[in-house]
């Protein structure tokens, strides 16, 4: 059994929307599932009677009508699957190209089946059969008589901790992460053999990411919703943007851009931010405006920063270049972009494409800036002329929009 930390945290209770599964159990209870018509609507009005369809193309699978009963018949690699009688089914999820099936039958109690194999039954679904992204693994949480169960690959992980039914990650190593609700109300999350500082709860939807082999997520803990990494709290204040923490694909550097947000209950005024800071690998630096992080690479780091009329692309860590171009060009809709390279500030541009950046071994930065549709190559903040190529196919698509406009 495993056994988490003690925290002497204060008690937070908190309600949250039941997932599909568990709606859709309480509606057959009263004859109202939609998806179904209801097994006992069926059992009053056998016209009522309608199959499920999963509409799946690969495994094939069809479901029936035996009575007011469904049966789920599938053919898989192991052979031809046919289910018990479920008075309904749903949940249904492929994968590894179709060859692996999981899926969640209501009976007397419930069941997920996985690969035609039956679990044992279960009071609740908190989270449905969830795959890893290469098939490999399956997952789910569910509440049953001993208190509620962390299955990973028919293998109950964790028993008899109360489960969180809004958060669920499972990995291709087959480590799954939930989040655990402790008997003082306190939460911590659970990833394979390892338990999270404490906190009071997770407040952000689908906040569990793992990327480049490390867990990140956002949590609340008192006034702050602090951002974890390797299960860890950031002790940067504030409100994390987009309720995410950037990570490089190798997994070496993490950043994020926290927000404090102020509010006068007295007066009704709405939120108001007070500063940006920007975290890149757990240091940390204020911005000038309200940021976001565009791109984290091992060698780059992008970030926007909205700055009075326009936005500024910052790339952390360039040298300031010898020479910067700046031609006075001024976008029509009024808002430039430009990029900060060190202390030098980039030629105006209607866009940039963020996934043009690139650092050469001599850290010279490029990308590419657009004006008017048209791209324009830069090196080192030093505007160029646009590529060749770019504009003989720019001008034989203006004269062919002309020739169908005339």
């Amino acid at each position: 059994m495993l056994s988490p930390g003690v925290s002497s945290q204060p008690v937070v209770r908190f309600t949250t929307v039941p997932p599909r599964s568990l709606l859709f159990a309480s509606l057959l209870l009263t004859g109202c599932a939609t998806r179904s018509y209801g097994f006992e609507a069926c059992l009053e009005d056998p016209s009522r009677a309608r199959a499920y369809e999963p509409h799946l193309q690969k495994p094939r699978v069809t479901v029936r009508l035996r009575g007011c009963y469904q049966v789920v018949t599938a053919d898989l690699p192991t052979g031809r699957h046919e289910s018990r009688p479920f008075k309904m089914v749903d949940d249904f999820v492929t994968a590894g190209g179709g060859t692996r099936l999981a899926y969640v039958g209501y009976a007397e109690r419930v069941h997920v089946v996985i690969d035609g194999v039956e679990s044992p039954p279960y009071d609740e679904i908190l989270w449905p059969p969830t795959f890893s992204a290469d098939g490999r693994h399956v997952g789910y949480l569910a509440r049953a008589d001993r208190g509620d169960v962390l299955v990973v690959d028919d293998d109950v992980k964790l028993r008899g901790r109360q489960l969180s039914r809004d958060h669920f990650l499972i990995t291709d190593d087959g480590r799954a992460a939930a989040v655990a609700i402790r008997e003082d109300g306190d939460q911590q999350v659970v990833f394979g053999d390892q338990w999270s500082e404490v906190f009071d709860e997770m407040s952000c939807e689908r906040s569990l990411r793992f990327v480049g082999g490390r867990l990140s997520f956002v949590a609340r803990r008192k006034n702050d919703l602090l951002a974890f990494v390797d299960l860890k709290a950031i002790d940067v204040p504030g409100v994390p943007v987009g309720c995410r923490v950037h990570m490089s694909a190798d997994g070496a550097r993490f950043a994020y851009v926290s927000h404090d947000l102020f509010r006068s209950f007295d007066r009704g005024e709405p939120e108001e931010i007070s500063e940006y800071r920007l975290v890149v690998d757990g240091e940390v630096q204020l911005l000038q405006g309200r940021g976001d992080i565009l791109k984290l690479t091992p060698s780059l780091t992008l970030v926007a920063v909205e700055e009075g009329d326009g936005t500024t692309l910052w790339v952390l860590g360039a040298a300031t270049p010898a020479e910067t171009s700046d031609d006075e060009y001024r976008p029509p809709a009024g808002r430039a972009v430009r990029v900060r390279l060190g202390d030098s500030l980039g030629p105006a541009f209607d866009s940039v494409d963020r996934d043009s950046f690139e650092i050469s071994p001599e850290r010279e930065v490029s990308y590419v800036g657009l004006r008017n549709g048209v791209r324009h190559n830069v090196i080192g903040n030093r505007l160029a002329t646009p590529t060749e190529p770019e504009v003989l196919r720019q001008a034989v698509e203006r004269e062919v929009v002309q020739e169908i406009a005339e």
